[in-house]
């Protein structure tokens, strides 16, 4: 086998560049906020470098962690994240009719976040000493379903749709790569929306969202578009944006991306949207080219969470979804958003220094010998005709 040691370094550029684009574009949407607010146009700026040295910190320990141990502390950490999770429900801090928010020795953080990683953390585990076996419901396939049930529901009451409705994706996702059977994904994917709709009746917030939706979209939804229309080719220049003045609310959290559209127009968001998918494919690259079941499971679940949250939250900001809350990775003012992503990327970092080469060379061979390509089929099927 052709063994690699060092990181990956395009996947390392990626998200570097990624993080820089944020950081540029939270100083162009906070300056005005800033000045106003704290007379001092780098407020937020700061704060955001802060939390970004130290997300980035945390990136390159976890990068130097071997990935074998997140296989033994899957299920500590899971557990954890559901105490966690629990304990935002009676002691969290409460914001817009929502417990999503507690403070640890002076750091506010977003248990859910950090409760989607644990879970990848989980199911990759579980699907690799499965080894890509889920035929059976009752005895694959039940057990975690009831463990991301009950991650699920503890999001669900904060209540955090948004949130909830990702992982949701991400999990059937898992399960689909992990050799789930279609009849029983489409069981899941059934009972997942009558939970959704019946949870959107239950609480008020959640209603009130969905009927605005219905109707249009709310004031934010409005103004983005707005932002999004003066944007046109070329947008209207860095700095330059007008929304940012107080007309549309959180332009530098959950509606950046107006903002970016606006300033640097299709051709930025475009530029955004491609790295993005660079990350994504460049993740599942290094996931297909590593040796152990557990491995691609966790490398592939990590890449394509930072891109599935971009397009909900890309299509929130459109008036395609519902207003959920949902960050922009890696670009979004906020701490728990930055820092789980950073978690993800380390542990692909570190995934990467264990992988070889000629994973699309396998690919290729396999679909002219055997077929097309099917990852629900699983990669363990796969490497089992492959010869890994």
């Amino acid at each position: 086998m052709d063994y690699r040691k060092e990181i990956d370094q395009t996947f390392l550029f990626i998200t570097l560049l990624l993080s820089a684009f944020g950081l540029v574009m939270i100083f162009s949407s906070t300056f005005y906020l800033s000045l106003f607010g704290f007379e001092n146009e780098f407020h937020y700026m700061f704060k955001h470098g802060i939390r970004l040295l130290l997300a980035l910190a945390l990136m390159f320990l976890v990068s130097r962690i071997k990935y074998k141990i997140w296989f033994k502390l899957a299920p500590l950490l899971l557990l954890i994240s559901i105490i966690l999770l629990i304990i935002t429900l009676f002691m969290g801090k409460t914001s817009l009719g929502a417990r999503r928010w507690i403070s640890i020795g002076g750091f506010t953080l977003q248990p859910s976040e950090f409760a989607r990683v644990a879970l990848i953390l989980y199911l990759s585990r579980y699907m690799s000493k499965k080894n890509g076996n889920l035929n059976s419901f009752s005895s694959d396939l039940l057990p975690p379903l009831l463990v991301s049930s009950i991650v699920l529901l503890l999001i669900f009451l904060e209540p955090n749709l948004g949130t909830a409705a990702i992982i949701s994706v991400i999990v059937l996702i898992m399960f689909f790569i992990g050799g789930a059977r279609p009849s029983h994904l489409i069981f899941i994917i059934f009972l997942t929306f009558v939970v959704f709709f019946i949870f959107v009746l239950i609480f008020p917030h959640a209603r009130s969202r969905m009927t605005s939706f219905m109707h249009g979209g709310n004031y934010q939804v409005k103004q983005a578009k707005i932002a999004i229309g003066s944007g046109g080719l070329f947008g209207v220049g860095l700095g330059e944006s007008k929304q940012k003045f107080f007309y549309l609310p959180k332009a530098h959290t959950d509606f950046i991306f107006a903002i970016i559209a606006e300033e640097l127009g299709f051709i930025g968001v475009l530029a955004l949207f491609i790295l993005f998918l660079m990350y994504t494919f460049r993740g599942i690259k290094i996931s297909l080219d590593t040796e152990e079941l557990f491995s691609r499971y966790l490398g592939f679940g990590l890449a394509i969470t930072p891109f599935i949250y971009f397009m909900v939250n890309v299509s929130v900001v459109l008036g395609l979804l519902p207003t959920t809350g949902i960050p922009l990775p890696f670009i979004s003012f906020g701490g728990s958003s930055l820092l789980s992503n950073m978690i993800g990327t380390g542990i692909i970092l570190n995934i990467s220094k264990e992988r070889f080469g000629g994973a699309y060379e396998r690919i290729y061979n396999y679909r002219r010998n055997w077929g097309t390509y099917s990852p629900g089929y699983s990669f363990e099927r796969f490497y089992e005709r492959t010869g890994s």
